[in-house]
């Protein structure tokens, strides 16, 4: 038998994965307790889903005195450091928003694999054995 096991802030979830379709189906169950309602706790609050500020216009870059240069181009940096980031979070909430609509077990189960290095958010598949084995 395969055991879906999940290890969260507040400690170990085990779930029935002993078929495909009962993973998808514990996948599913955990996307929509973490995700279906609207929840800060796994990274998916209006906070994270903010689009960055841009720090210049195009034309007020390209005006940027050389004296001002370096410090502008980090902070141009940063906002692009900050937009990828922006742009991961929003395709990875697009997709739970899928995969909960579509009640797609397959994609939720993707997306826990994805997340599974996210603090409070590992996921395994063990097998569990009736006897020891030789």
């Amino acid at each position: 038998m395969r055991v879906m096991i999940l290890t969260e802030h507040h400690g170990k979830v085990y779930l029935d994965a002993s078929t495909e379709e009962r993973l998808h189906r514990a996948a599913l169950s955990v996307i929509r307790g973490r995700f279906g309602v609207q929840s800060d706790y796994y990274g998916l609050g209006e906070e994270e889903l903010r689009e960055p500020k841009k720090p210049f216009t195009e034309e007020q870059f390209a005006n940027v005195p050389d004296s001002l240069r370096q410090e502008a181009d980090k902070q141009m940096a940063t906002y692009r450091d900050e937009m990828r980031l922006y742009q991961a979070r929003n395709n990875e909430a697009n997709l739970i928003l899928k995969a909960l609509q579509e009640k797609d077990g397959k994609l939720a189960w993707k997306i826990l694999k994805s997340r599974s290095h996210y603090m409070d958010e590992s996921v395994e598949i063990v097998e569990v054995l009736e006897t020891y084995p030789s």
